[in-house]
Formats: structure tokens, sequence, C-alpha cells
């Protein structure tokens, strides 16, 4: 009996160690992470910051696709990540992109030394030539995230106008049928305005502004509708397709045209004006230096009363300003611990009151200020970053990430360190 016992023991010995054999030279097999489901993989896609997105597609084709599917959807928010800001670095063959989202500083290359950009919108670029060649000028979309490129047809102009402002109608990652619309600058009491719809091959006159406008008037769209705004008069026109309309009655039509009170503008040296769109309403921003300090006053369009509204309180939004190229309003509710709401921010330049012989060792200082409406205070600095005094004149727009995919030209991009 004791035999048969040592017999059964020695078997169950011998088993247990075929066992731990065959589990330790039996390789424990990888995940395939291309097996992952296209809609977890979306989700995935849809949370990362832009950074991440943009080298989300070259883990593999499955990724590629799944980011693809993601960006083109129109569920995609762009809100959902806090702006970056473009600003020019020493050296001209590059520009810096600041993420607020990862407070770090990417060197991205400039594709576009020479050219003006003329907005910033739904994570694109509207950039244009600086000068006209004989009577024509390019213009183009750029995402400077990616290098995509959106050709359009050339500007036309006997008086060779400068571009003045413009806006664009709808994301052009997500809608083929945006609008394009530019005013150009004739005159102080006069402007050209044109538009364009994606797939056309030439611009469209629509609209002559005279001097019943005052000089600092801005355009936005709101649901296929243009809206341009001074401090006392609104336009706006329907870019809506009419269900009886022919190729010949393509231009838009004025839905809404009268005069504004309740706000009266006295042009000051230490004085900027901005308007923007906010969930559906129209803003205006007055912004007043004094010597070291700030002061804003904020109204709202009340279309009913046709009157400026003063505004106190932002609940929940956070507005950023930049005359001509990026006023945007967003809510900080999708990141409330990179951004405060009922705040205003705004970019400044320092530079020091002794100057170097040596013009390439003058440094000046980007400054992003954070101006609390609440407390009404000096304004915070959310960060900071040193330039070569020649170099921080081009603009800073400001702009949401945006990783379109298709069609792009990539470009590399590093990360610096900020000052």
């Amino acid at each position: 009996m004791c035999t048969t016992t040592s017999k059964r023991r020695s078997k169950r010995r011998r088993l247990s160690s075929e066992l731990c054999t065959n589990t330790s030279t039996t390789p424990t097999p990888r995940p395939n992470w291309s097996d992952l489901q296209p809609d977890l993989l979306e989700l995935i896609f849809e949370k990362l910051p832009a950074e991440d997105a943009i080298r989300f597609p070259a883990v593999c084709h499955f990724w590629e696709l799944a980011a693809k599917s993601s960006v083109s959807s129109t569920y995609t928010p762009l809100s959902q990540q806090p702006p970056m800001l473009i600003f020019p670095s020493q050296d001209m063959s590059s520009r810096l992109l600041f993420s607020s989202a990862m407070k770090k500083v990417y060197s991205i290359t400039n594709e576009f030394p020479e050219d003006d950009i003329v907005l910033s919108s739904h994570g694109w670029l509207l950039t244009c030539e600086k000068y006209y060649k004989e009577y024509t000028k390019v213009i183009y979309l750029f995402n400077p995230l990616s290098g995509a490129r959106i050709e359009l047809p050339p500007i036309t102009d006997q008086h060779r106008l400068p571009v003045h402002r413009a806006a664009i109608s709808a994301d052009p990652s997500r809608n083929n049928n945006f609008i394009v619309v530019i005013v150009l600058k004739l005159r102080v009491d006069e402007t050209r305005m044109i538009f364009l719809k994606h797939g056309d091959t030439e611009w469209k006159d629509f609209c002559w502004l005279h001097d019943h406008y005052d000089c600092q008037v801005d355009i936005m769209f709101y649901e296929d509708q243009l809206s341009v705004v001074s401090s006392d008069r609104i336009v706006v026109w329907d870019f809506r397709e009419k269900p009886d309309s022919t190729k010949n009655e393509d231009f838009p039509t004025i839905t809404k045209d009268f005069q504004i009170s309740g706000l009266k503008i006295e042009r000051q040296w230490n004085m900027s004006t901005y308007r923007l769109e906010s969930q559906g309403d129209i803003m205006f921003v007055k912004k007043v230096r004094r010597r070291y300090s700030f002061h804003f006053y904020i109204y709202r369009l009340n279309d009913e009363d046709k009157t400026w509204e003063k505004v106190d309180s932002l609940i929940g939004r956070a507005l950023f300003l930049q005359e001509k190229l990026s006023t945007m309003a967003l809510s900080t509710r999708n990141f409330p611990t990179l951004l405060e709401g009922n705040s205003i921010y705004f970019v400044e330049i320092y530079e020091k009151s002794k100057k170097s012989k040596d013009p390439s060792r003058n440094m000046a200082e980007i400054r992003i200020l954070q101006y609390n409406l609440e407390d009404k205070k000096k304004p915070k600095v959310y960060e900071k970053f040193k330039v070569k005094e020649a170099d921080h004149y081009p603009p800073r727009p400001w702009i949401l990430p945006n990783p379109v995919l298709h069609g792009e030209k990539k470009h590399k991009s590093s990360e610096t360190e900020a000052d």
C-alpha cells in the first residue's frame, strides 16, 4: 500500500513538473491592438489631446481608418479641447505652437513664411499671399497641426485691395459645402465683400459696405447666415439654399438690417473692440488699457429691442481675444482644470525699455493674460514666452485643435521648452 501511494505521489510530481515546464516555455500571446473594435478606437481617438491625435493614425492601418472615420463624422466636437496659440520663433523656418491642454510648446514647420494669416476658424488658417501678382492673389486654407492644405481660387481685383476680414461657414474637415466670405478694404469708409462656395471656380461680389458702417466691422457665420456687425448696425445675409433657386440665383438674401443703439464708441488709442458669436448671441467686447491695468466691457445684442445690453458675467464660458484673426468663445465645462470660466484670455507684447546695440539680442515677451470678470483685478499671467523683438510682429492667432487627416501634407514637429 505504501508502494502504491508513493507511485501516485511520484506521478503527481512528474505531471506538475511538466505543467510548470510547459507554462514557462509557452510564450504569453501579445495583445493585437489592431483587433480592437472600430467604435472603441474612435472613442479612444476622441479623448486624446490634439498632439497625440496627430500621431494616432501612424500606429497601423486600422487605427488610421478609425481616426479618419472619427474626424469625418459630424458629431466630433472641436470645442472639447482648449485652443492653441501660434506665435513666431527665432527661426523663420518654423513657428511655435503653445498647447494649453499639455502646457507645452511645440515647434512646427513654417509653411507660410511670406504669407499673411487672414483668419483662424474651425482649426484652419485662411492664408493668402502678401502681395498681388499683377491683379491676382493666391489664397488657401491650411491646417497647422497636420499640414493639410485646401487650395481656393485666386482673388482677382483690379484695385489690388488688401484682405480686411474673413469668415468660414463650417469646418472644411467635416463639410464640403462650406462658404468663405472675404472683406476687401477699399478706403476707411468703403469695402468690397466677395464670397465663394466650395467647388466654385471664382469669387463673386455680393455687397459693398459704405460709410454708414464704422471702420471697425466684423463678419461671422452662424447656421449658414452671415452677420456683418459694427457698433451701431447689423446686416444678416442668408446663404442657405432656397428650394426654388437656380444657378443664376445663387446669391444670399438679406434677412435682417437695422441700427443698434445703446453703445457709443469713441476711437481711442488705448481701446480695442471685438465682435463675436457665442451660443447664438452676437457679442461686443471693449478692452481699455490704462497704464498697467486693463478693463473689459461686454455687451450682448438684443434683437427685439435692437440695443446692446451690458453683460456682467460669462457663466461657464471663456473668451479668447485676437484682433481680426480669431476671437472666440468656448465653454469651460469640458476642461475645468485648464481654464477658468467667466474669464477673458488675451495676448500682450512686452518689450524692454533698454535696448541692446545688437538688434538680435533684443528680446520681447509674449504674455497670455487672464482677466476674471468677477473680481475685476489685474490680469494674471497665464503663460509667457520670450521671442526676438523683430519676430513678434507676425499674427498670433488662437486656433482650435483640429486633427484633420484627409489630404494632409505631414510636416515635422518637435517639442521645445518655453522660456
